[in-house]
C-alpha cells in the first residue's frame, strides 16, 4: 500500500500559525497526527507541539501492529512541495 500525504496550514489573519501536524513512520505502522491551536491565545503554539511531541514519542515507544508497513515502509512518503 502507498501512502502519500501533504500538510497545509493557512495562517489566516494571525502573526503566527499555532497549528502543527506531522506524519510519524515505524517499520510496523504510521500515525497522522493534527494539533489545532488556540486562536491565536498565548502558549497555544507550545501547548499544540507540547501534544504533538508527546503523542510521536508515546507511539515510537509502544507496542505497535504486526505486518501493516513492514514490508515496505518507505510506502509512506510525504508528497512533495509544488514551487
Amino acid at each position: 500500500m502507498l501512502i502519500e500525504y501533504a500538510k497545509v496550514s493557512a495562517l489566516g489573519d494571525r502573526q503566527d500559525n499555532q497549528d502543527r501536524a506531522a506524519v510519524v513512520v515505524s517499520d510496523d505502522a504510521a500515525l497522522m497526527l493534527v494539533f489545532d491551536g488556540m486562536g491565536g491565545h498565548s502558549d497555544g503554539a507550545r501547548a499544540a507541539e507540547t501534544g504533538l511531541k508527546a503523542i510521536q514519542d508515546l507511539f515510537m515507544a509502544g507496542t505497535q501492529p504486526k505486518g501493516g508497513l513492514a514490508s515496505n515502509p518507505a510506502s509512506v512518503r510525504s508528497k512533495p512541495k509544488k514551487p
